[in-house]
């Protein structure tokens, strides 16, 4: 029983551990957004321009945000495309789907084929796309309840043996 709940404990130190790290973002290619979109996944695309004082804000608001903690349970996949002028190609690709834009840009392209538009600089709107369908602040709770009962439960059983502890005195007295 020790050993569960040593286990147990050390797994939720690093699950913690890894869900207090920022995002972490893969290369976008529109390639490998769609080829992801068909194979179901969930896909959020944000256009950085390095030109835009709004992009590295946006990106720090989703990096300390509970979106955080969704890309870490693979509820979605994060790409990110960081572009210093408009002569990127694959920003040149978007654009052409999604009109020109000198803002950052934010995408989630769905496993049902869809894809839609966020605005990137409104953080909670983004938060709501993914929050609503994960139990994000609810596992962490469960995972602590599920470690305290299971050092209860050990404790408990150390305490209270079958048998009492000086039992085979009382035995030879009786005799």
């Amino acid at each position: 029983m020790l050993t569960a709940v040593v286990g147990a404990t050390t797994n939720l130190i690093v699950a913690f551990y890894r869900e207090s790290l920022p995002i972490a973002w893969q290369t976008f290619t529109y390639a490998k957004a769609e080829s992801l979109q068909r194979d179901g996944a969930t896909v959020l695309f944000f256009g950085n321009p390095t030109y835009h004082p709004g992009g590295q804000l946006v990106r720090q608001r989703l990096d300390e945000s509970p979106l955080r903690l969704a890309s870490h349970r693979h509820v979605f996949v994060p790409l990110m495309r960081t572009y210093p002028n408009w002569n990127d190609p694959e920003i040149r690709n978007v654009w052409k789907r999604f009109g020109h834009t000198k803002r950052p840009v934010m995408l989630i392209f769905k496993p049902d084929g869809s894809i839609a538009q966020l605005e990137p600089l409104d953080t909670k709107a983004i938060e709501q796309q993914f929050t609503a369908q994960s139990p994000i602040p609810i596992i962490p709770s469960l995972a602590w309840g599920v470690t305290i009962v299971a050092f209860i439960a050990w404790r408990h059983s150390r305490n209270h043996k079958t048998e009492p502890k000086n039992a085979h005195e009382r035995r030879i007295r009786v005799c």
